[in-house]
């Protein structure tokens, strides 16, 4: 029986509260307020960018590790990814990619 698998490698990454001043106009960027908030609201304000990027950090690993399961599993030959979503600065340092 073939295996299908659909948008492997979805996962979520803390958001980039530098983004906020793009919203303009009608369009507000209210869910990214509440975030930044709730971590003001902890005392938390400042670790903002270190989890942007330790979050991306880690989607990037997890998507590198489901595509190599992928990969290995035997009778598994079609996978559907998303357009991986990576902060420039989620460098990967001495890890191998897969085409990411």
């Amino acid at each position: 029986m073939p295996t299908v698998s659909h948008e492997i490698g979805q996962w979520c990454v803390y958001p980039n509260f530098k983004e906020i001043e793009k919203y303009t106009g009608v369009l507000k960027a209210k869910n990214l307020e509440i975030f930044k908030e709730t971590l003001a609201g902890k005392g938390m304000e400042d670790m903002g960018e270190k989890f942007l990027y330790a979050s991306g950090r880690l989607q990037t690993l997890c998507y590198k590790a489901d595509i190599e399961a992928a990969l290995r599993t035997q009778g598994f030959n079609r996978f559907g990814v998303g357009r991986p979503v990576r902060p420039a600065y989620a460098q990967t340092d001495n890890i191998q990619t897969a085409g990411i």
